[in-house]
């Protein structure tokens, strides 16, 4: 037998090994992980179903909410929802929220002077 054809064997012997084995370990690789993934994929769904219906309830929430404000300040008005459809309401009731950036500010000046202001009587 010659050599050429002698590594020929083998080459062909050790491809088809290779093979073989690529096939087992993928086999084994999905059977692992294909519990893991079907795990995951279900926590995944769950949690983007519960994050739904958490913001659809917030937004509800935040709805009656700005309708019990908005009717406890105006009792001349018949349904406080209708009002807030049109949007204006809502984007009114935004803008006349406090600035707590300006608010912490302002007591925080107010403490350092009268911090300092203490000090001059120590």
């Amino acid at each position: 037998m010659s050599c050429k054809a002698m590594f020929e064997q083998v080459n062909s012997i050790f491809q088809k090994g290779i093979a073989d084995h690529r096939v087992a370990a993928q086999q084994k690789f999905e059977s692992v992980h294909s519990p893991l993934a079907s795990a995951l994929r279900d926590s995944i769904n769950s949690a983007s179903v519960m994050t739904q219906t958490l913001s659809r309830e917030f937004a509800d929430s935040l709805r009656q909410l700005l309708a019990l404000g908005v009717s406890g300040e105006n009792s001349q008005s018949t349904n406080p929802l209708n009002n807030m459809n049109n949007g204006s309401l809502l984007h009114e009731k935004i803008e006349t929220l406090p600035n707590p950036t300006k608010d912490i500010s302002k007591q925080l000046g107010e403490y350092k002077y009268k911090k300092h202001s203490l000090k001059h009587y120590k």
